[in-house]
């Protein structure tokens, strides 16, 4: 949070402090839950889903973190939830990670358009691929990444 915005809280709380005439004790504040440090392992790979105004996107880094967040219109961010994946899930992705590196990056739609789009991030390398268009290689790992979504949303 940014200075501006706990010098705002600072003066609505002051502010709120003088409302009122009657006197009454709070309860404690609750103990502070403990902060999971965040992984700073670099990206394996990244996937969005988009079905109308919903994006769903899941993140998972090369020592098998990630998260999944979800956005419904103009809000979201507070249905973020990480996880941890096995080793043999995390070997598994990294292989289909490697296929979708290798696949010609462009987009992959066809006609009628589709309902659900995957756009998938793998370093540096972008793919765009509509539900029931997918190449053959990448049905496992569109199937996987939706997974988590599903899982974790």
């Amino acid at each position: 949070m940014g200075a501006a915005a706990w010098c705002g809280l600072l003066a609505a709380a002051s502010a709120l402090a003088g409302c009122g005439g009657s006197v009454h004790k709070s309860s404690p504040p609750p103990s502070p839950k403990p902060v999971v440090a965040a992984s700073r392992a670099p990206q394996l790979i990244a996937m969005r889903r988009i079905d109308g105004a919903t994006w769903q996107t899941v993140v998972v880094r090369t020592d098998g973190t990630g998260d999944v967040a979800i956005f419904i219109g103009e809000r979201g961010g507070n249905t973020d939830k990480d996880f941890r994946l096995g080793g043999r899930e995390l070997g598994q992705l990294e292989r289909l990670a490697a296929v979708a590196r290798r696949t010609p990056e462009k987009a992959y739609f066809g006609t009628p358009a589709p309902s659900t789009v995957y756009i998938i991030y793998v370093q540096r390398h972008i793919l765009q691929v509509g539900t029931g268009h997918e190449p053959r290689q990448l049905r496992g790992l569109t199937g996987i990444l939706s997974g988590l979504i599903d899982q974790y949303a």
